[in-house]
């Protein structure tokens, strides 16, 4: 693979998920904005709505990121109150 290849996003993205530990729900101190800018006091995987569904993994150091109809964002540490893994 070629210097080039591995700076692509894609392969960046994909080497700090292999650092992250799966996330089933989240909690946060104050809102935060999904992909759609919706302020939201929580995430999970498994909302009883779909168009509300995120999936999450905990960088530890960093924060939690999150993909949310195809888009992925991170939530920083200090926004996070309460993890529940998978």
């Amino acid at each position: 693979m070629t210097e080039e290849k591995k700076t692509e996003p894609h392969h960046i993205l994909k080497k700090i998920l292999e650092r992250g530990i799966p996330v089933w729900k989240a909690d946060f101190h104050s809102a935060v904005n999904n992909s759609d800018e919706v302020p939201e006091n929580y995430f999970s995987a498994e909302s009883n709505r779909k168009s509300r569904q995120v999936e999450m993994w905990w960088i530890n150091g960093d924060g939690l990121v999150c993909l949310h109809k195809n888009k992925y964002f991170m939530v920083p540490t200090s926004t996070v109150k309460f993890l529940k893994f998978i």
